[in-house]
């Protein structure tokens, strides 16, 4: 495996299973086939789980920073046979969305810009979303985890109720204008995903009637 990045390896891992499944279909009595695909999925995929997800060059952060939906997908397809397996890249996704998420709180210039503030919020959640559906195949656990870390993040500091009030009185005051029926229904959606994961709705609901009532006069 280290002569290998980590999706090339999943590549020969694909080709050697679908070697051995139809070897053992022409070759070996029905019998033997469940036994033989715990041997082989044992020393191919469980084995070497959690190196491949970790590997610091071309593991799993490696795969979300440069967007391989495709490799993602391959893995996850290949862990799918040892669901135990699957821990180790919802633990990745998870700690990479907080570690994301924590640097736009914690970034100065961030919470200088509400706007920026939240716009990076909606990136993050976007992009991992992405992930979540199209590698990951919408499963509930992964789509647990990504609200859980989204949450997480967002919550760190209580000025992002404000930020989000602000964010969507600057939409309703101009942000919208000359955006179709969808593209504004998408912005609005967009709003109200991060404004389900703000423990402080009740923060936001003061702000938010604050700014309507200057839009109205």
């Amino acid at each position: 495996m280290a002569q290998n990045t980590v999706s090339d390896y999943l590549r020969k891992i694909e080709r050697r299973i679908r070697q051995e499944e139809d070897r053992a279909l022409e070759y070996l009595d029905k019998s033997t086939h469940a036994k033989l695909r715990h041997v082989v999925q044992t020393e191919l995929i469980s084995n070497y789980a959690q190196q491949l997800v970790e590997n610091k060059s071309t593991g799993c952060v490696h795969m979300f920073h440069n967007d391989m939906v495709g490799d993602l997908r391959r893995m996850f397809v290949l862990f799918s046979r040892v669901p135990g397996t699957l821990t180790h890249i919802r633990s990745c996704m998870s700690s990479l969305v907080k570690k994301t998420g924590t640097n736009i709180v914690k970034d100065p210039e961030n919470l200088k810009h509400p706007k920026f503030f939240v716009q990076k919020v909606l990136n993050c959640r976007k992009k991992f979303h992405i992930f979540v559906k199209r590698s990951f195949m919408e499963d509930r656990s992964f789509t647990r985890d990504l609200k859980d870390s989204l949450e997480y993040f967002i919550n760190l500091d209580s000025r992002a109720a404000r930020y989000l009030s602000l964010y969507l009185d600057d939409m309703m005051r101009k942000g919208l204008k000359g955006k179709s029926p969808d593209e504004r229904e998408k912005i609005l959606n967009d709003v109200i995903s991060i404004f389900r994961y703000l423990s402080d709705k009740d923060v936001f609901e003061d702000f938010y009637k604050k700014h309507l009532a200057s839009r109205l006069l």
